[in-house]
């Protein structure tokens, strides 16, 4: 078999999700061989027909089966159970084992090491659509880690075949990394959400809502990336507005008082931000912390 860091590696698929096909599409345009596929799913398994033309209705065993490397991208819940398949399996596990999950433990995959595997985590950053190629990973940063020096260069080679730039993260710290990754694209996506549900309340349409505040939060971020969140920061918490924020408190307590303590956690951290780069002074910073913790109306 060959060297798992050969662009020509073989490699089995566990998981046909839209991680877990992007990958294979990447690696396959590197010049690997995606041996076999395996999803539970219906919609992982019609993915993998369309995208990679195989049939993932494979066992476990079947879609690694000859394979140099096995790319485990599947459900926290569903680890346990892909490990004991490929533990048992007489042929024994591909000489590497990728977890893609951000938060599991490798040390889920000791199994496969006790039976002379060895084993990485290879974590993208990166949303995929349904039908996402192997393009759209181009750029991205990767956590990866591995059991041992020669499986995180192995995981870092194959990150880069896939286009991915890869940063280490040890396994002890990727609850840190993982809740990290939550708060950037999940926390987000529901601030947009709950964005969108107070311009209801004031009469404006979703659409149009979705355009002007999807417009807004994007142009936030890219000042964010480009000058860094302390310099991008607006709004009546970075001026030290304490009056506009009491206002705005006063009506999410009495008409969405379920909002009221999100717009509270995060005006304190913007506050915490503005004081600390020095746009707030300590007088600014007072008087927002008293808005802030105004008794609750109603």
């Amino acid at each position: 078999m060959n060297d798992p860091r050969h662009p020509r590696a073989r490699v089995g698929i566990v998981g046909a999700g839209r991680l877990g096909c992007a990958l294979a599409l990447a690696l396959q345009d590197a010049g690997c061989t995606v041996t076999g596929a395996s999803s539970r799913s219906p919609e992982g398994r019609a993915r993998a027909s369309a995208l990679l033309g195989l049939d993932a209705t494979a066992s476990v065993e079947e879609a690694v089966l000859g394979a140099d490397v096995a790319i485990l991208a599947v459900p926290d819940d569903a680890i346990d159970g892909v490990v004991a398949c490929l533990a048992e399996t007489m042929l024994g596990p591909p000489r590497l084992t990728v977890l893609t999950s951000g938060c599991a433990s490798l040390r889920a995959l000791d199994r496969l090491v006790d039976h002379g595997g060895a084993t990485a985590r290879l974590h993208p950053l990166v949303a995929l659509t349904r039908d996402a190629r192997g393009a759209a990973l181009s750029g991205a940063v990767a956590a990866v880690d591995g059991s041992g020096p020669e499986a995180r260069e192995q995981v870092e080679a194959l990150a880069r075949a896939a286009g991915l730039r890869t940063v280490e993260v040890a396994d002890a710290d990727r609850v840190a990394w993982h809740a990290a990754a939550t708060l950037a694209a999940n926390a987000s996506v529901a601030l947009l959400a709950d964005a969108l549900e107070l311009a209801a309340r004031a009469g404006v349409d979703a659409a149009t809502s979705l355009d002007a505040f999807g417009r807004l939060a994007l142009g936030a971020v890219e000042r964010a990336v480009a000058e860094g969140p302390a310099r991008a920061l607006t709004g009546p918490v970075s001026r030290g507005d304490a009056g506009t924020v009491a206002t705005h408190l006063a009506w999410l307590d009495a008409e969405a008082p379920e909002l009221a303590p999100t717009y509270r956690a995060l005006s304190s951290d913007a506050a915490r931000l503005a004081r600390d780069a020095g746009r707030l002074d300590d007088d600014g910073a007072a008087r927002i912390a008293r808005a802030l913790d105004a008794a609750v109306v109603g």
